[in-house]
């Protein structure tokens, strides 16, 4: 999560298209919340040093931040390919918003592309998208 909560600085246009995905997403039986939308220049740096610098280093970026520290294994995967300035989070207001699913069960993000939570046969991560294609 970031210093601006959702959807402080998120453009009007991405709020509204993204709660009307939300709501229909929620109508097939997936829940999803949105994490990130606008990120300042410390935030974005600090994402995109995670997976490419040492944890020490990470963590003093994510520790300007305001973000948690991360651990080695986290430090091991890239999460952004976007420096500051290259992502369409950085442009206020945002022009995107990451977003998750959420474990009915637990209420927990669950990370997993390959993720049923719904039961119905389809990744909700793909299902997810295809609602999100058909509102533009």
């Amino acid at each position: 999560m970031g210093r601006y909560a959702w959807p402080e600085r998120v453009h009007p246009e991405l709020i509204r298209i993204f709660n009307e995905v939300r709501t229909e997403a929620e109508a097939e039986g997936v829940r999803l919340f949105p994490y990130f939308g606008y990120r300042d220049e410390d935030e974005q740096a600090a994402l995109y040093a995670q997976g490419r610098m040492p944890l020490g280093t990470v963590n003093a970026f994510r520790l300007k931040a305001d973000m948690s520290p991360i651990t080695e294994e986290q430090n091991g995967r890239i999460v952004t390919k976007a420096k500051y300035g290259e992502s369409l989070h950085t442009i206020d207001p945002a022009q995107a918003v990451d977003w998750a699913l959420m474990d009915p069960a637990t209420g927990k993000p669950v990370w997993w592309d390959g993720a049923d939570l719904d039961a119905d046969g389809k990744k909700d991560y793909q299902e997810v998208g295809e609602i999100g294609e058909a509102h533009g």
